[in-house]
């Protein structure tokens, strides 16, 4: 990195938000007004420009009522804002010395001392903690952070030419907005660099280089910004505090981000030109609060604090966006009153990874409380069967799910209670009651958006079991009260945020089409097996020599196997409308034999037998294509399949077969989710005596003879693929130790990828190298997870479509 300035030292002195925050504290509406030294002269030019006679004597007429005036100001209320010495034209505006306002000079050298550029920064090594070491959520925060960046020093810019530097007459205040432009320009410089350096799509770079226009929380805050700039109507002072607030609270989170970057030892460019900027934007905004201390005539206290508060509001609608919808936001909101009576640093925002016995045992307590939910939806489930002890079986399997303690209660999340809620509608149809089953969906649609991939399901069943006769004809009343009823639950959820305008922003992160196709381990699905197959073939392309295009960005993109920008080496690159536009495919025009045979399209095959059955099949062939082909699907969405599938266990041998085979398949596809040694134990005996059991007493229940050559072979190729499980789990255990005794082998040698081959002995292709090693066990647990899930798949799939003959004549009846 090129030396700085002697001037500064290699630690920026601490000045931004801190610093403002201390002047604005130790500044009272009571302070006196600052004035020039009297020894100073101060020389006027009686030739107002731009200024008619009448426009003078509309000011006078416009400044009469002194009652109006002091409801507006503090100070000298009846002074005219073209008075403000500070504002007032003079031909000395020209030249500096003597010097007028030595504070303001001072400040200006101070700046001037701070002089650097966007070639000091260092950004070799930035970009491997942006692709290895940070996860999902803060690239994609930061990254947003940058883009507001990026475009707010713009807007800044815009209103110290167009407005301050035009209205302000003092000589050595002009000095200070002329030199705030120069840097405003090197800031701006800066976040398009570490955008252009970070983000390697280029349609994700426009996105955010266009954050203005795209991304909602950050318009708002360009459009109040913006607002003031063309304000005719506001004072300098009001105008001014606003570029205050814009460069002292609009800011300050986002550098508090980027320091605790710092604090962990990531990102050390970024964090370098994030102090210098701080340093930067804590001086400008100090600089708006001396100016202000020399204005005679003053806004009052509640018109500053009017602004402020605005201001407050839209940055805190900026660092804490929704990742849930409403009911989920309102339900941690609930968790956090007792809380904060429990340890108050449960709580504390800024408090991150606080990890204490209270947090553990508050967390753990609640998750188990909230499940009680579950437990007693599924006791309703016993007690309103023909079958209880079977529905025993299925209720106790469910209740004590290894998913359920993966992710809640080892991982720390809500999962169980909402699943709770899914089953409690799914008991209303099959009790009859499709209202309550409707509303219970739309409640828990308000908790979880993820459940929508279950929503076609359950729009079919409802609108043909329940708003329409047998016939066909359509039942006003019942699809009036199911309208309404579901209208009403979602004007409970999301009315507050219609009426605060916050849907746009809602919207955004609730569907984040900006992150990458795979997560951050490979969810065990189609694309799983389409990216591992991209790998193979850029190993084949390497060795081979075949004359094939490889995308270069697709090499470090996928090798490294963390989230992000998927983009493939071999294989054109999936975007999110090819999964959508895949999984609607799958849910209503695949498997068509015939034209004429629309029943075995399953939603089809549903709206023409919506039973309970027919209606809890389709519902988890939805959750299953949702989970096989939608764009950045999470691994724990695989409860999505196993929740709904295990209610059909003990239908037949058949069923039950597809639910051992995805279950064991989906359950261990968890087991990453989970990595310390201690835990490690836990999950592998609890899922291996929760499989076993179910096994040994679903079995027994819906047991059949071998009907076929084509049934044994097949059963015989499931339990060899079930018994690689074992082999799978001894591997991912190994590996990492092989792996460090390979590393010590070579060292400093570069450890071969399973894409690549080593191209040299560099720190950095080593560290790569080895990060992509690190990987492979992962990426073998995720394909072979997929392979079992997707045969699982196919398997409900054909169980479907070719059962329930008995529904022909109802089909040739209705048509």
């Amino acid at each position: 990195m090129a030396s700085t300035s002697g001037l500064r030292s290699s630690t920026p002195e601490p000045t931004p938000s801190k610093k403002a925050a201390a002047s604005l504290a130790a500044f009272t509406f009571e302070t006196p007004a600052r004035h020039p030294a009297k020894s100073t002269p101060v020389v006027i030019d009686d030739a107002r420009l731009s200024q008619s006679p009448k426009s003078l004597i509309d000011d006078e007429q416009s400044e009469d009522d002194i009652e109006v005036l002091r409801k507006k100001f503090v100070g000298e209320i009846d002074l005219p804002e073209r008075e403000e010495p500070l504002l007032k034209e003079s031909r000395r505006r020209f030249v500096l010395f003597p010097i007028q306002y030595p504070e303001i000079w001072q400040m200006y050298k101070k700046a001037e001392a701070s002089f650097w550029t966007a070639e000091e920064m260092d950004l070799s090594k930035d970009l491997y903690d942006w692709n290895e070491r940070l996860n999902d959520n803060e690239r994609h925060f930061i990254s947003h952070v940058l883009a507001f960046f990026a475009a707010s020093d713009g807007i800044v810019n815009e209103n110290l030419v167009e407005r301050f530097s035009n209205e302000v007459q003092a000589a050595e205040a002009r000095c200070f907005y002329g030199f705030q432009i120069m840097m405003e320009n090197i800031h701006s410089e800066t976040y398009s660099l570490l955008i252009d350096t970070y983000i390697k799509d280029q349609a994700e770079r426009e996105y955010l280089f266009d954050a203005i226009e795209t991304i909602p929380c950050i318009k708002r805050k360009a459009e109040w910004a913006l607002k003031w700039i063309s304000d005719k109507n506001s004072t300098f002072a009001e105008r001014l505090v606003a570029f205050a607030a814009v460069e002292g609270i609009f800011f300050s989170g986002s550098f508090a981000s980027i320091f605790w970057l710092k604090k962990r030892g990531l990102m050390p460019g970024l964090t370098f030109s994030n102090e210098l900027i701080s340093r930067d934007e804590g001086m400008h905004t100090d600089f708006a609060c001396l100016l202000f201390s020399h204005l005679k005539r003053r806004p009052q206290p509640d018109t500053i604090k009017a602004i402020i508060t605005e201001a407050v509001a839209i940055e805190q609608e900026f660092l804490t966006a929704l990742d849930y919808p409403p009911f989920f936001a309102y339900f941690e909101k609930l968790l956090s009153i007792p809380a904060a009576l429990v340890d108050p640093n449960i709580v504390d925002l800024n408090n991150q990874n606080y990890d204490s016995w209270s947090v553990i045992a508050y967390q753990r307590t609640t998750v188990i409380l909230s499940e009680l939910i579950l437990g007693v939806v599924l006791i309703k489930f016993i007690r309103s069967t023909i079958d209880p002890p079977t529905q025993r079986i299925i209720s106790a399997s469910l209740f004590l799910h290894p998913g359920f303690l993966i992710v809640d209660h080892i991982h720390f999340q809500y999962n169980g209670f909402m699943f709770g809620i899914l089953l409690w509608s799914i008991l209303m149809a099959r009790n009859g009651n499709k209202l309550a089953c409707g509303v219970l969906f739309a409640v828990l649609l308000n908790f979880k958006h993820i459940y929508m991939y279950l929503a076609p399901a359950y729009f079919i069943y409802l609108l043909r079991g329940f708003c329409m006769t047998p016939s066909g004809e359509l039942r006003i009343k019942n699809f009036l009260s199911l309208a309404n009823a579901v209208i009403a639950v979602f004007v409970v959820s999301l009315g507050p945020f219609i009426l605060m305008g916050q849907i746009p922003q809602l919207l955004s992160r609730l569907f984040p089409f900006t992150r990458g196709l795979n997560h951050a381990y490979w969810a065990p699905n189609a694309w799983a097996l389409i990216t591992a197959a991209d790998r193979v073939l850029l190993r084949y392309v390497k060795h081979t020599g075949a004359n094939v295009s490889i995308n270069v960005s697709g090499v470090a993109s996928a090798s490294r196997g963390l989230v992000g920008d998927t983009v493939f080496a071999v294989i054109p690159n999936i975007r999110p409308v090819h999964t959508f536009i895949i999984t609607i495919l799958f849910q209503f025009l695949v498997i068509i034999s015939l034209v004429n045979q629309l029943h075995q399209i399953w939603l089809v095959k549903l709206w023409f037998t919506p039973t309970y059955k027919s209606f809890l099949t389709a519902l988890t062939l939805c959750g299953y294509t949702s989970f096989l082909f939608g764009w950045h699907v999470h691994e724990k969405a695989v409860l999505l399949i196993l929740v709904p599938l295990s209610l059909l266990a003990a239908e037949r041998h058949a069923y039950f077969r597809t639910f051992i085979l995805a279950s064991i398949a989906g359950v261990f596809s968890l087991f990453p989710l989970i990595f310390t040694p201690a835990e490690s134990v836990v999950k592998v005996i609890y899922s291996t005596l929760w499989i076993l059991i179910v096994y040994v007493h679903l079995s027994r229940r819906v047991y059949e003879f071998p009907k076929s050559l084509s049934y044994v072979i097949l059963d015989g190729v499931e339990k060899i693929y079930i018994a690689g499980f074992p082999f799978l789990l001894v591997f991912v255990g190994l590996f990492p130790a092989f792996l460090e005794r390979q590393r010590a082998a070579q060292s400093p040698m570069c450890v071969p990828s399973i894409a690549l081959e080593c191209p040299g002995n560099s720190a950095n292709q080593s560290e790569t190298s080895s990060a992509e090693m690190e990987f492979l066990p992962l990426m073998l647990t995720s394909v072979y997870c997929a392979i079992g899930l997707i045969w699982g798949f196919l398997r409900l799939m054909f169980i479907y479509l070719h059962e329930e003959s008995t529904y022909q004549g109802q089909l040739s009846g209705l048509s």
